[in-house]
């Protein structure tokens, strides 16, 4: 397989050379690059022409030079506070802006209205770019995926129920050896065996491979913890997640900095060694229930690997690709929640005090939750939201343009023209801190919002300023984060200050960003059981 680097080059080169042939080799090396800007300057000027015709406007452009700007982005997620340079450019240009680096465009929006059209009103002129997968497999997505999602399953709550009891067990079982407990690779697990029983039919057992241990313990380097398989698995998932998000940082000149070595390719390789014996032993089992299916006539996906395997699409690739994107939508994005709900827990003990006392009240002390509990809990689902709020699960996302298309005008100014072909990003961190949308206080982490008069005031006029997912955990536990052991990495510098909009500064950890929020490095938590009566 040709490198990346050598493979971006040729096809960059080849127009270049091609004229090579019909002219002489100077007049070649000088005219390509000619054509090149001027193309991009015919662009331009034809987009902006037909912004006019439609009385739209070009959103305005960043005015660094490419490295600049490219560089702004990838310190920012590597070594800033999350979005930061984003935050700056809307403090400059207004909430929607253009990047223009080496020779292509995107767009950063954190208008609401703009979201809107993204995600419903102008949906079928946006793809999720980049394109990765043929026109088939889109279709694929949608058509064959959703219904085994649209299902009332019973059984799906007591999966995770039982992954919850094992989980809180392997929770008790290190705490009771005086260690603490990294909270966010916990729930990792918990939220990876849950998903794989429910996408595979069988969990990856990843609870199983032991919890890891601080940095100081002697056993911190075990390898029956490190080289177990689903640890294995685990870290090559992850890896091949940041190696991909670093790429849509860099734009579609990411080739360039993989020259030699596709840095994706080897991590998709340990996963595929993973997932492969799943599913030929799933397909084994499906054939030898054929003959009993076909007699009965009676017979539904328990998995969604059944349901693909049902399918059409018998192609193992296609198969492979929709687990792993469900996987990383079903694991990272209740993972990233419930690590976040406990970070504020070890900061806010009023709120750890009012979800103790609507549990007791909502739930008791032998009752397990059910929806119809969950869904009367009124200030556990306004804590959820408001962490979801000010600490989303995915902070970033991005569609591409299939088609032209204009974005809605805001307060009487004229819309936005957006060519075909452009990627457009929108930031739900950025939106959902905005003064102008959620009130003075946006910044505050207060529950109350969703439940008192600021939501009739702000939300439920405009219920695209509020764009999360919902989850919901159980009992809560007394916690306290272990600063002690906390990695360096993931403590906030102290050079960092409050700024205005901003919560650069207030939070006692580091954020990190791939397709999913996290907090950076590790989350060591010292926990203490409490009493039902104590609660209440």
């Amino acid at each position: 397989m040709i490198p990346p680097g050598p493979r971006y080059l040729f096809r960059l080169a080849f127009p270049q050379v091609i004229s090579v042939i019909y002219s002489t080799p100077s007049s070649a090396f000088f005219a390509y690059p000619a054509y090149l800007l001027a193309r991009l300057w015919l662009r331009d000027h034809r987009n902006s022409r037909r912004a006019a015709e439609l009385g739209a406007v070009r959103p305005p452009a960043v005015k660094e030079s490419s490295y600049s700007i490219v560089s702004a982005i990838v310190n920012s997620f590597n070594n800033g506070y999350t979005g930061d340079c984003f935050f700056e450019w809307t403090k400059q240009y207004g909430y929607i802006f253009r990047m223009k680096t080496y020779g292509e465009e995107r767009i950063m929006t954190v208008e609401p209205e703009h979201i809107k059209a993204i995600m419903a009103t102008k949906f079928e002129d946006f793809e999720k770019g980049p394109v990765i997968f043929d026109q088939i497999h889109s279709l694929f997505h949608r058509n064959m995926t959703r219904p085994f999602f649209n299902r009332n399953r019973i059984t799906d709550f007591d999966n995770f129920n039982r992954h919850t009891e094992s989980t809180i067990s392997a929770i008790k079982t290190r705490l009771a050896q005086g260690y603490p407990i990294d909270f966010q690779d916990v729930v990792a697990r918990f939220t990876l065996d849950s998903a794989t029983e429910f996408l595979f039919g069988k969990d990856v057992g990843s609870l199983g491979a032991n919890l890891p241990y601080p940095a100081g313990s002697p056993l911190a380097q075990d390898p029956t913890i490190l080289n177990h398989p689903s640890n294995v698995f685990v870290r090559a998932f992850m890896q091949g997640q940041m190696a991909t998000a670093y790429r849509s940082r860099l734009g579609m000149n990411w080739p360039l900095k993989e020259f030699w070595s596709d840095k994706v390719l080897p991590h998709r390789r340990l996963v595929d060694e993973f997932v492969n014996p799943i599913l030929e032993n799933r397909k084994r089992e499906r054939l030898a229930m054929t003959a009993n299916i076909e007699k009965s006539g009676d017979w539904e996906a328990e998995t969604l690997l059944d349901h693909l395997i049902d399918s059409e699409y018998t192609d193992p690739k296609v198969i492979k690709d929709e687990l792993v994107n469900i996987l990383v939508a079903g694991r990272d994005t209740t993972a990233s929640l419930l690590t976040f709900c406990i970070y504020v827990l070890t900061e806010r003990s009023d709120i750890t005090t009012k979800l103790r006392r609507e549990i007791a009240e909502k739930v008791g002390a032998n009752t397990c939750p059910t929806y119809k509990i969950i869904s009367e809990m009124k200030y556990l689902r306004a804590f959820l939201n408001e962490t979801l709020r000010l600490y989303p699960s995915v902070p970033f996302t991005r569609r591409t343009t299939k088609n032209p298309v204009v974005f809605p005008s805001i307060k009487g100014k004229p819309g936005y023209y957006i060519p075909a072909g452009v990627q457009c990003q929108y930031s739900v961190f950025l939106m959902h801190r905005r003064q102008d949308l959620w009130g003075p206080d946006a910044l505050e982490f207060d529950p109350d919002r969703f439940i008192d008069e600021r939501l009739h005031k702000y939300l439920i006029p405009n219920p695209f300023i509020f764009l999360p997912f919902s989850a919901g955990p159980r009992i809560c536990l007394g916690q306290q984060i272990a600063w002690d052991i906390q990695p360096e990495a993931s403590k906030t510098p102290a050079s960092w200050t409050p700024t205005h909009g901003t919560t650069k500064g207030c939070d006692k950890v580091l954020h990190t960003t791939h397709l999913t929020m996290s907090v950076k490095e590790a989350l060591w938590v010292r926990m203490k059981e409490t009493s039902l009566a104590e609660a209440a």
